[in-house]
């Protein structure tokens, strides 16, 4: 493969996984991103950048892709362009994949070829086709690879403030105030987060909504019959015909303490990193 070829190939690989506003490298002798000599003295520059991705949801070949791709490498051999890519065809997400190849004659009309490799996603941790990505003890590492010298050292990360709500006893968040509380539930982000459960028509949102006292309450015994009358048993919604339903951190269902199963809701008061997490007792 001739020099100009390669740096062709590169700029093709921009394409794929990017949709604009990439800069793989620049003409000066140093990076500004990185402020550090290129590898072996080359550097590169982009002579020609498309928009939009080459491949996209909804063209032929991606019908069973649900998240998109993640990484990947492009080659040229005889005249053919071949794309090696991980996709994330399902759930759970990064688990259930393909490894797929892509050949096109000129970097632009792609045709998918083959699943060169597919994960089960089955989470079991003694399945060793669970994810393309499986841990392995350091003694079945070959040596010659040499990476058990490497050491992967969690950054350390400077304290981030909790993120809090007023904590005045004359503001909305305290006046009336909650009817229970404080729980916490851990998120899959590990963030802690604190919420009380209050009377819906006592909620801060419902005290700033230029509503009287009469009305409040008006909707309070709505919203009580919606409660006591709109089981989790039952859809009230048709399915939707196309796409899929956005997933919910499972942390964040919850279910009230006992007695105010209609006519309240939960309200977060503080979010922050780290610490234990609890929810009450009596669910």
């Amino acid at each position: 493969m001739r020099k100009n070829e390669k740096l062709k190939v590169l700029a093709v690989a921009a394409a794929m996984l990017s949709t604009g506003g990439v800069v793989l490298a620049q003409d000066s002798k140093l990076s500004q991103f990185t402020k550090q000599e290129p590898p072996c003295g080359i550097t590169l520059s982009i002579i020609e950048q498309r928009e939009e991705p080459v491949i996209a949801r909804g063209m032929p070949g991606t019908e069973h892709n649900k998240y998109g791709f993640e990484g990947g490498g492009v080659l040229k051999l005889e005249g053919v362009y071949h794309l090696f890519s991980s996709e994330m065809v399902d759930d759970p997400v990064h688990d259930k994949m393909m490894l797929a190849h892509w050949t096109s004659p000129d970097g632009l009309a792609w045709t998918r070829r083959d699943t060169m490799y597919e994960s089960s996603g089955s989470g079991d941790p003694k399945d060793i086709r669970s994810a393309l990505w499986a841990p392995m003890p350091p003694k079945d590492v070959p040596p010659e690879l040499g990476l058990t010298q490497y050491r992967f050292e969690t950054p350390k990360e400077k304290p981030q403030e909790p993120r809090t709500t007023p904590d005045n006893p004359a503001s909305c968040w305290k006046k009336p105030g909650p009817a229970a509380g404080p729980f916490q539930a851990r998120l899959g982000d590990g963030s802690v987060v604190t919420y009380y459960w209050y009377r819906f028509a006592d909620q801060p949102a419902m005290l700033n909504a230029d509503l009287t006292p009469e009305e409040r309450e008006v909707v309070q015994k709505r919203v009580e019959m919606l409660h006591r009358a709109w089981t989790k048993d039952r859809n009230y919604l048709a399915p939707p015909e196309v796409g899929t339903l956005a997933s919910l951190d499972p942390a964040l269902i919850l279910t009230p303490p006992r007695g105010m199963e209609a006519g309240y809701v939960p309200i977060a008061t503080r979010q922050e990193l780290g610490g234990a997490a609890s929810r009450p007792r009596d669910r």
